[in-house]
């Protein structure tokens, strides 16, 4: 079963993401990022970045956790985690999006990406009805 949730998000600096994830197969999938610089429009802009990524070995950590890994590089495959933030009193709820196991470590590190309450809940929908392999 082909499922797909696609949610945005802006950091502070004003640059805005479109992020999508699809189930294709039982613990595989894709996640795409578009990306506009701050005072683009992205109903009218070209995004600024545009990359897909196949991604294998999905694993559920929780309900609110995920981790997989891709063929991006050659001889290579880093593992990407995804992890829901629920919001706390003084900050929204947060995509944090993990990368390790880069060459050399070049690419390795945690990105957040703040997103509405409503993003975070097509988020947690998306995990819970893709049912992904649990990883235990």
């Amino acid at each position: 079963m082909e499922l797909v949730v696609t949610i945005h998000a802006k950091n502070s600096g004003g640059d805005q993401f479109e992020i999508t994830l699809q189930k294709t197969a039982v613990d595989q999938g894709v996640i795409r990022l578009r990306s506009w610089r701050a005072g683009e429009n992205p109903a009218a802009d070209l995004p600024a970045k545009d990359q897909s990524i196949n991604v294998y070995n999905i694993q559920s950590l929780s309900f609110t956790q995920i981790t997989c890994r891709s063929h991006v590089f050659i001889g290579v495959d880093p593992v990407f985690a995804c992890n829901l933030v629920s919001a706390t009193a003084s900050a929204a709820p947060v995509v944090q999006l993990t990368v390790t196991g880069t060459p050399l470590g070049h690419f390795d590190g945690t990105t957040s990406y703040p997103v509405t309450a409503g993003n975070f809940t097509k988020l947690k929908k998306f995990l819970f009805d893709a049912a992904f392999p649990s990883a235990g």
